[in-house]
């Protein structure tokens, strides 16, 4: 995101998982309005998957639990922060993302799911693959309408951006209409790191 051809290269994502980290380099952000306070959020697959998903109390992250001190609310913050930060390449990055990562859970890619998602995410996505054994799951990504920031926030360094998307998916291995699914997924940064990719942390569905 430091020049042109960064740029380009955040938002043309490769097929192969050592190009997917240059395509999302630096990406994701768009202030939407107020939110509500903090919802739990569960670590664990998206929604078009089909296999169990993991019930235990590790799979829940309490967004309060996670703050060091006090957070600073909104992109603004994240903003004077990092000069570099831009909100449209970040929501172009989080589209792609959250295609790529629907898409290979779905077909079983560890490999790349990896690079993009925290250690905990990563977990709960290699978990649920697993009890499939080997399978691709049921249920396809058809097309993602659209994506909105719904929430920001700094903590020190650290910087999280929540994104609410709403997708066309049909679920199950029966032919059916596609749905409509909302989810919401929170990115994370640190901004003080050399590496300028943003993890997938955690996710939730709003009737949660």
């Amino acid at each position: 995101m430091n020049d042109g051809s960064g740029f380009l290269d955040i938002i043309f994502f490769a097929v192969v998982a050592a190009f997917v980290l240059l395509r999302l380099r630096g990406v994701l952000g768009r202030r939407t309005g107020s939110e509500n306070p903090p919802p739990r959020w569960n670590a664990g697959p998206p929604p078009v998957q089909s296999g169990p998903q993991p019930a235990n109390a590790n799979n829940i992250i309490d967004l309060a639990a996670r703050r060091a001190g006090p957070a600073v609310t909104g992109l603004p913050a994240i903003e004077a922060a990092d000069p570099n930060f831009q909100s449209a390449q970040f929501l172009a990055g989080a589209r792609a993302a959250f295609e790529m990562i629907v898409r290979a859970f779905t077909a079983g890619d560890s490999a790349t799911l990896r690079p993009l998602l925290s250690d905990a995410v990563y977990r709960d996505f290699e978990q649920a693959i697993t009890a499939r054994d080997g399978a691709p799951g049921e249920g396809e990504l058809i097309a993602l309408k659209s994506a909105d920031v719904e929430g920001a926030t700094l903590d020190g360094r650290v910087a999280r951006i929540t994104v609410r998307f709403v997708s066309l998916q049909t679920i199950g291995a029966e032919a059916a209409p596609p749905i409509e699914v909302i989810d919401e997924w929170m990115f994370e940064r640190d901004l003080a790191s050399r590496d300028p990719n943003w993890r997938l942390v955690a996710t939730r569905s709003p009737e949660e």
